[in-house]
């Protein structure tokens, strides 16, 4: 319950930046004017952000301090590209 609540409250302020991004590269990048892409698009980016706080919580919550939470965070984080790597070839 706190963990989905903390999520739904940061939830807005997590996702103006990079939805601000969406709207403003997506255009000047040149990609395809279809709205159903662009859509996607923005779904991706977003869904991309409420991973990447998960991950931020799960890090905040395993550490104790900033230089134990960096020592947890780089290996999640490589572990993480590397089964992406894996995946997607």
């Amino acid at each position: 319950a706190y963990y989905l609540s903390k999520l739904c409250a940061e939830l807005p302020f997590n996702l103006l930046g990079p939805l601000l991004f969406s709207l403003i590269a997506y255009w000047l990048v040149g990609f395809n004017p279809d709205p159903w892409r662009f859509l996607v698009f923005v779904l991706v980016i977003l869904a991309d952000v409420v991973c990447a706080v998960s991950l931020r919580t799960l890090v905040s919550a395993c550490a104790r301090d900033i230089p134990s939470a960096l020592a947890i965070a780089l290996p999640v984080m490589i572990i993480c590209m590397l089964f992406r790597y894996h995946h997607l070839h």
